[in-house]
Parts: C-alpha cells; sequence; structure tokens
C-alpha cells in the first residue's frame, strides 16, 4: 500500500533523512522505531505531504503521490494522528469528531463511526460538549485518535502516540491502535516506545541518525541483541 524508496529529506543545509526504502503492505502494522531526532517523524510528514523530499518517491496505492497536498491525500484515505496530539482545544469534543469526517458524505456512515468512537472511547461519550483544551493528555489522544477512526482511513500514519502518557493511558492508546488493525485497518506507526510499538507490529524499521540500520518481522527485532540493548533496556 505504502512504498518509500531512497527517501532523503532536507531541513535547510542539514540532512533530516537519508537514502530511506520501506514498504507498508495492505493490512499491515508496521513499525518504525528509534531515538529521538533519529529522523522518524520527518518521514511520516513527509508521507503526509507536510514535507517535500530532496530525492526519493513515495508511492501510495501504486500512485506517486509527491506531488500531491496533504488533503488531497487525505481525501486518498491517508490519515495521521500527529505527535502532540494537535486537537482544535477551542472546539469541544463532538466538533472535533465532526472535523475528522468533512471530507465524507455519507452521514448514516459518520454517524455509525462516531458510535465507534464512542464505543471505543466511553469518556469521549461523556465528554461530548466539554472543550477539547479542557481535557486531560490521556482524553486528547483519546480525541486524536477518534477523530482518526472517524476519517476512515485507509492508511493510518500514527506519531509518537505514547509520548507524555501515564503507563496505564499508554496501554489504552496502544489497544485501540490494535483494535484498528484487527478491523483491518493499514497502520505506520512511527514510535519511540519501541518496547510497545514491537508487541503489536507485524514487522518493523529501525532508525538511527536519518538511516535505516535494521528491519525484521517484530519478533526478529524484538530478539535481536542490538535492539535489546539500545530500545529495549536488555
Amino acid at each position: 500500500m505504502l512504498d518509500i524508496e531512497n527517501l532523503t529529506v532536507h531541513y535547510g543545509h542539514s540532512v533530516a533523512v537519508s537514502g530511506v526504502s520501506l514498504t507498508v503492505g495492505e493490512g499491515e502494522l508496521v513499525t518504525l522505531v528509534g531515538a529521538n531526532g533519529a529522523g522518524k517523524t520527518t518521514i511520516l510528514r513527509t508521507v503526509m505531504g507536510l514535507h517535500r523530499p530532496t530525492q526519493g518517491s513515495i508511492r501510495y496505492q501504486g500512485r506517486d503521490v509527491a506531488g500531491l497536498r496533504p488533503w488531497v491525500r487525505s481525501r486518498m484515505g491517508v490519515v495521521m494522528i500527529p505527535e502532540g496530539r494537535r486537537i482544535f482545544p477551542e472546539l469541544t469534543v463532538l466538533e472535533n469528531l465532526r472535523i475528522g469526517a468533512y471530507a465524507r458524505t455519507d452521514r448514516d456512515g459518520v454517524a455509525a463511526d462516531l458510535e465507534k468512537a464512542y464505543a471505543m472511547f466511553p469518556i469521549l461519550r461523556e465528554r461530548a460538549g466539554q472543550i477539547g483544551r479542557t481535557l486531560s493528555g490521556g482524553q486528547q489522544q483519546m480525541l486524536a485518535i477518534a477523530r482518526a477512526l472517524v476519517a476512515r482511513p485507509k492508511l493510518l500514519l500514527v506519531d509518537e502516540i505514547s509520548l507524555g502518557l501515564a503507563p496505564i493511558l499508554v496501554d489504552e492508546v496502544f489497544r485501540a491502535v490494535e483494535t484498528l488493525h484487527r478491523e483491518g485497518v493499514t497502520i505506520f506507526l512511527v514510535e519511540q516506545n519501541a518496547r510497545k510499538a514491537l508487541e503489536i507490529a507485524d514487522r518493523g524499521y529501525v532508525l538511527s541518525s536519518g538511516r535505516l540500520v535494521l528491519e525484521g518481522t517484530a519478533a526478529e527485532l524484538r530478539a535481536n541483541p542490538e535492539v535489546k540493548k539500545s530500545y529495549l533496556g536488555g
């Protein structure tokens, strides 16, 4: 579904990502792990169209999307849960969720997906009329996930979903990602918490200083001595 080949991205004169090639097959949950500042978010934002690549190609469902604006990619089914949640702080929970469905015209389908989102995170139903900025950090992350669900993604890009959350909430949001995967959503997960990411992923890549250094099944990476030493605390 997603094919990245020889991707290089610069910030000014600095190389953020260099020669990265990876794939995410339809129905897969693939994770990209690495230390803070390794270039993980840059790759995700480039897939979404928020950064321009210096070189390389990005193909989604066989189509080169390098020249397409982010909202065009969104209408094609590429949806992103950004780092830091990025909800609309002055809008209510329900208004935030409805924005997730802005490109949809199937009202009955949107209503059904709103119910699905509320079933996944019951607290959001209770807080439907509450202003976004008054939610806790964990509740805001739940809202960001639910907003993406309502967009009905074909390819879901997830950026550092556990950042800043208490351990019990980390477990809850990762369970939500697992649920979406089981329901058939293709997921590309960028995550600093390598242990949690590799527990739920099918395959993974390890990024270091903008370059891919390892790849394999999640089980292979969990067993890799270098991954254990550098990312799993082994």
